[in-house]
């Protein structure tokens, strides 16, 4: 007998999108599923168009809030979640959906049967750019243990890994986890980071089929370069660098190198002279761990320590030229 799984959609101010997103989960073939649509305080047509799915489809339930910002929408949905697996859908997204079609290219369908052979199924995604649509080349499906799709997480060997939008995650897994409330960029890693590290998870199924169709605009979050979004990748890097540092050693100059961007960026632009300090002095740490583990080159260490001395001397310039303090 099939399973009930929970569909959640975090939706704000997305009333030109929001038909496909839901169209492409109404014509899913597998059927039996609930979709959680949290309005998060709306000023557009969008609880509208909720509300008719909700009136012409009974597997469509709109939970209408205050505005929280998507990880306050996504906590709401899964308090309200009553499926015994979890997906979530972004409204600027859609999901592959042919109910005539083969059934194995319907999201749901395909995540549902990969997720009976592990606690925890992701599947690939398509980049979609306007009209260019770029498709992650196909591989053969695979089964990972938890400590290696994390390594593969921390290393960014994983396209689309850190997202929480291409999985479908059993209820009892993500249990009382939660959404941090206070990251405005970032939100899914730190989500995921939290379900990796239950006991409870022993294995993942990767569909490397691309499955969810990942929109790219320049009006959304994701293109944004802002001291939220900075704050919030810098809370995550730290995170994961810590993870790293005490699991994987020997990973960890690489992983440092990858992560260094967002301190950088916030060092330079930052308006809060407090936040500055403890950005800086969290990059200097990182270079400190670097300096204690065996095996890292001097040019290594010297090219992370110019890095952040470079990205001082850029935020002098900076705010010299526009006459900030």
């Amino acid at each position: 007998m099939n399973s009930l799984v929970s569909v959640i959609v975090p939706v704000y101010n997305k009333e030109d999108v929001l038909s496909r997103c839901l169209n492409s989960i109404k014509n899913q073939s597998y059927t039996y599923f609930e979709v959680l649509l949290v309005n998060d305080g709306s000023k557009d047509k969008s609880l509208p168009i909720l509300k008719q799915y909700e009136n012409n489809d009974d597997r469509f339930h709109v939970v209408d809030k205050v505005n929280g910002g998507a990880s306050s929408a996504r906590n709401v949905g899964l308090d309200y979640a009553r499926g015994e697996y979890i997906c979530f859908v972004d409204p600027d997204d859609y999901i592959e959906s042919n109910y005539d079609d083969y059934i194995e290219s319907n999201y749901i369908e395909r995540l549902y049967n990969a997720i009976q052979q592990a606690d925890m199924a992701v599947c690939g995604y398509n980049r979609i750019y306007g009209d260019r649509n770029v498709t992650l080349e196909k591989q053969k499906d695979y089964k990972v243990s938890k400590e290696l799709f994390l390594k593969k997480i921390l290393l960014s060997e994983n396209p689309g890994s850190g997202y929480c939008w291409n999985k479908i995650f059993k209820k009892t897994l993500v249990n009382d986890i939660r959404f941090d409330e206070s990251i405005h960029y970032g939100e899914d890693a730190a989500f995921l980071y939290e379900i990796i590290k239950n006991n409870v998870l022993n294995s993942i199924y990767v569909c490397n089929e691309g499955l969810y169709n990942y929109v790219l605009n320049d009006n959304g979050l994701s293109r944004t370069l802002d001291e939220n979004k900075l704050s919030g990748e810098c809370k995550i890097a730290y995170k994961y660098l810590e993870y790293t540092r005490r699991n994987y050693p020997n990973d960890f100059a690489f992983a440092v190198k990858r992560y260094l961007d967002p301190f950088s960026l916030l060092i330079i632009y930052c308006d809060d002279l407090n936040v500055y300090k403890k950005e800086l002095i969290e990059a200097k740490n990182l270079v400190s761990h670097l300096k204690k583990i065996e095996g890292v080159s001097k040019i290594k260490l010297f090219l992370i320590g110019f890095k952040i001395k470079y990205a001082r001397f850029s935020r002098f310039i900076f705010r010299k030229k526009y006459g900030l303090r």
